[in-house]
């Protein structure tokens, strides 16, 4: 979890448990130095060894059972502070199907060096690792954090190796459908988050009950732990926590920022107007407690036949082009990008929903978000007690552009000022339909500018099949998440059981009201 604005005790506190952790470690972490990935370089990034392939439906495979080096990734020195019932001991190589499916599916990283990135023991230039374990019930993905490059944002914190460990469920476990869970229909405090917008206020705490956030004094929350939508009990993510591990051991974090630099809202739009002072890079990259992604870029994660990281930084940003990745024009399905703590798999946007008799996709379609964006004014309320809410304070305000159709920011903020709203790409709707246009937005409390569209047939549109509320759905092959270019971007709650990984607060050194990054944008 990330806060832009560490003080200087919390950040102590982090380093102590990463500097005490580490030191359990007899050994130094060994670095290897035999390659560097070209922080905006097109060309390939091949480790140069061949990796040896696996098939996680042979059952008559003879996998290799010995003992496993866990000397070269410092995640593992964190996995009996994040699951005191676990041992290292206790954990040998993924033998089952779903083990081995999680197993291959997770990049290679052999004789990759990054530069500008701190390794283990302080020095520059790390190496980034993610390896897999296995018990009866979970699979573990220990990490230190890092990607193939060097993240481009540029953040106040540096690029640095944090272990992490990823607790996987190997089979999903349904949720008890009797759990008292809040409705989805509705948002709490949305009316305040106007109120707050127009008058350029910063809230201390997340105004919407979708996801969930407590205060460190347990004197205010936003709901309870689960929801519903009438037909299914969910479990919410943390309102700014982590949702799944990728397939490089980076987590990804929950679709909004915290109070600061865009209160509750989605980096995506400040990112994609301002190339220059990216917050998030196009990967859905950046550093801070623990560097982690927001969105997801498939090209950022594809693979070669070795299983390592395909492309440079440059080629991954390149292709982030969000009316390109909302085509309906996919040639081939997408791959595994993540897992999340449930326990089902992340892809890209690609999916096969039907399959022949012999494998083959017979109908392979773009997901599309059932989210659109239907805009913060929608909360005013001439009703209200509170004093910035009603239609005529609203339309006076620049919220009185917001959604208008656009072509640059200066259609949506003409007369300067304090005016946060961004001509950004996104999901509406018109009419009976809906398309993806640009249009006037604030990047703030993306939970109340965004709505759930719920289509009766999530395979209406020719081309697209639409996900349901946790960003997911049914395909011929299994319940998958999606990582999408428009909100939620991740997985936005859980469909069945989660692990104690969507509720680690390792990485969580927020109190109420706190935030950093830079200033409100003019």
């Amino acid at each position: 979890m990330e806060n832009d604005d560490f003080s200087g005790e919390t950040y102590g506190a982090l380093h102590d448990v990463f500097w005490c952790s580490l030191a359990c470690l007899l050994a130094a972490i060994l670095l290897a130095a035999c390659g560097d990935d070209d922080m905006g370089s097109d060309a390939a990034v091949d480790s140069g060894v061949d990796a040896p392939e696996q098939d996680a439906s042979d059952l008559d495979a003879d996998p290799d059972t010995s003992p496993p080096s866990t000397d070269n990734c410092s995640g593992w020195t964190l996995l009996e502070t994040m699951y005191p019932d676990v041992s290292l001991d206790s954990l040998q190589r993924c033998t089952s199907p779903e083990g081995l499916a999680i197993e291959e599916s997770l990049m290679n990283f052999e004789g990759i060096v990054v530069a500008g990135t701190i390794a283990a023991d302080g020095s520059d230039g790390a190496t980034p690792c993610v390896e897999v374990l296995c018990d009866a019930d979970y699979a573990y993905i220990a990490s230190n954090a890092l990607p193939h490059y060097s993240p481009q944002a540029a953040p106040i914190f540096e690029t640095a190796d944090t272990p992490i460990v990823h607790r996987i469920p190997l089979s999903p476990a349904p949720i008890d459908q009797s759990t008292a869970a809040d409705s989805f229909e509705g948002i709490n405090g949305c009316d305040s988050a106007l109120n707050m917008a127009v008058t350029h206020e910063t809230p201390t705490m997340p105004p919407f009950s979708h996801c969930w956030y407590e205060t460190e004094d347990g004197s205010a929350n936003t709901g309870l732990h689960h929801i519903t939508d009438g037909e299914h009990v969910y479990t919410k993510i943390h309102c700014y926590g982590q949702t799944a591990g990728l397939i490089t051991g980076v987590p990804a974090f929950a679709p909004c920022e915290e109070a600061r630099p865009d209160p509750y809202g989605s980096p995506l739009f400040w990112s994609y107007a301002d190339p220059d002072t990216l917050f998030v890079d196009y990967c859905g990259t950046h550093p801070a407690a623990i560097t982690h992604n927001h969105w997801i870029n498939e090209v950022c994660l594809e693979q070669d036949e070795n299983g390592a990281p395909a492309n440079g930084y440059a080629t991954g940003a390149t292709a982030f082009v969000v009316e390109d990745l909302d085509e309906a024009d996919c040639e081939s399905e997408s791959d595994i990008v993540g897992w999340s703590y449930d326990g089902h798999p992340m892809r890209g946007t690609c999916l096969c929903m039907a399959r022949a008799d012999d494998g083959s996709c017979t109908d392979l379609r773009r997901a599309r978000s059932g989210y659109v964006y239907a805009g913060l004014a929608r909360w005013s309320d001439d009703e209200s007690e509170l004093p910035n809410v009603d239609s005529a304070t609203v339309s006076a305000s620049y919220f009185g552009r917001e959604l208008m159709e656009c072509e640059d920011a200066g259609d949506c903020c003409p007369d300067g000022g304090l005016c946060r709203l961004h001509c950004h790409p996104l999901l509406v709707e018109d009419g009976d339909s809906v398309t993806l246009s640009n249009r006037c937005v604030t990047p703030d409390y993306s939970w109340c500018s965004h709505a759930f569209r719920d289509h009766d047939d999530a395979l209406e549109d020719s081309g697209y099949v639409y996900l349901d509320r946790c960003n997911g759905v049914e395909t011929a092959d299994g319940y998958v998440y999606v990582g999408t270019p428009t909100f939620p971007y991740v997985n936005s709650c859980f469909r069945d059981a989660p692990s104690e990984t969507a509720r680690d607060n390792t990485y969580i050194y927020l109190e109420a009201g706190g935030g950093g990054g830079r200033p409100p944008r003019p």
